[in-house]
């Protein structure tokens, strides 16, 4: 680690001397454009402005290895992920089949991503979406309302024993999913390049990390409403009236706090996040009432199985929604400790 002393010029500008090692290294000269980024500790992070330029276009080249189709699909995603804008899928002949099913990967489950050049050796995906156009509370608020959505139906279904709906909402699980990889995407440009925090509406790169939990959280609560579907669509027509009340209060009370704990992520709201806390008790009662009543009152075995793995699913909303919460909460108390830090420095120099 070098330092530097700080050097007092006129009546209010601070200087610091910058290591000519790293002037030389990234090509600056006099008058060249710094970012300079404020971290939660109080750090800065320095960075030249030209330094997005040269990150433009990242290029990655798969080329396809395995006869696994899925590892290559996991692969594309990674790439995503990782924040490549261009995916060439390479091989010296790729299946008809298989080029169909890339393309329906990447329609279902990644956002702003086309397909400019294909043929049987070689697939080009272009990632054409701005991380400015999606900040990521927008994407949270958007993720947390197409899983709610989700649980309902689950309701609703229920209530009117339609197994079509219960289709529908499995179906549905790729929504959230496209939303998920590209927050993780946005979530990994951030940490990379600290001048699009901005952008997106974060704070600074501790906020990334709270951030890559939440969507997370959002990601799994959705994809227990899809393995909720599956197991009800299995016993639909088999499910006791009172039972079907009891997992309709308990959807109710676990989709309750899941909106809390989105609300208060998205607006701010440490009340909010307290509510959503507050119900991860009540809908564990639930849990523990529906058991002891469907181990009394139901002897059908396949019955009794899938509708644990039910209860088990809406339990865990509750406590991702907690998970949720929490973090906001942490958020919050850092905030109103900044601010009061800040009202001493300006104290100081006042």
């Amino acid at each position: 680690m070098e330092t530097r002393k700080l050097v007092k010029t006129g009546g209010a500008t601070y200087i610091i001397s910058l290591p000519k090692e790293w002037i030389r290294r990234h090509e600056l000269s006099k008058g060249a454009s710094i970012g300079i980024y404020e971290q939660a500790d109080g750090s800065l992070i320095l960075r030249p402005l030209t330094f997005n330029l040269k990150q433009n276009n990242k290029v990655m080249n798969l080329k396809i290895i395995s006869e696994n189709e899925e590892v290559t699909l996991r692969s594309i995603i990674a790439a995503y992920i990782s924040g490549y804008d261009v995916i060439n899928i390479l091989s010296n002949k790729i299946p008809l089949n298989f080029r169909r099913k890339i393309k329906e990967v990447i329609t279902r489950k990644l956002t702003g991503v086309e397909v400019i050049e294909d043929s049987s050796t070689k697939i080009t995906l272009q990632v054409l979406s701005h991380y400015a156009s999606f900040p990521l509370r927008r994407v949270i608020d958007r993720m947390g309302a197409l899983t709610s959505c989700m649980y309902d139906d689950i309701s609703r279904a229920l209530t009117e024993r339609d197994r079509d709906l219960l289709r529908d909402i499995i179906e549905r699980d790729d929504d959230v999913d496209r939303l998920y990889f590209l927050s993780i995407r946005q979530l990994t440009a951030a940490i990379r390049e600290p001048n699009i925090l901005s952008s997106l509406e974060i704070k600074d790169l501790r906020e990334c990390l709270e951030y890559r939990v939440i969507v997370r959280h959002i990601e799994r609560a959705a994809d227990h409403a899809t393995i909720a579907s599956t197991n009800l669509y299995e016993i639909l027509d088999l499910i006791d009236k009172d039972i079907v009340s009891k997992l309709i209060e308990m959807e109710n009370e676990a989709c309750k706090s899941f909106r809390n704990s989105i609300y208060s992520i998205v607006n701010t709201s440490s009340k909010r996040a307290n509510i959503a806390l507050s119900l991860r008790g009540l809908v564990r009662d639930y849990e523990v009432d529906l058991i002891e009543k469907i181990l009394t009152e139901t002897s059908n075995v396949k019955v009794v199985a899938y509708l644990r793995l039910t209860i088990e699913s809406l339990r865990r909303l509750a406590e991702y929604a907690a998970g949720i919460a929490e973090i906001l909460l942490d958020l919050d108390i850092d905030t109103r400790n900044e601010a009061n830090i800040h009202e001493q420095i300006e104290d100081t120099f006042s």
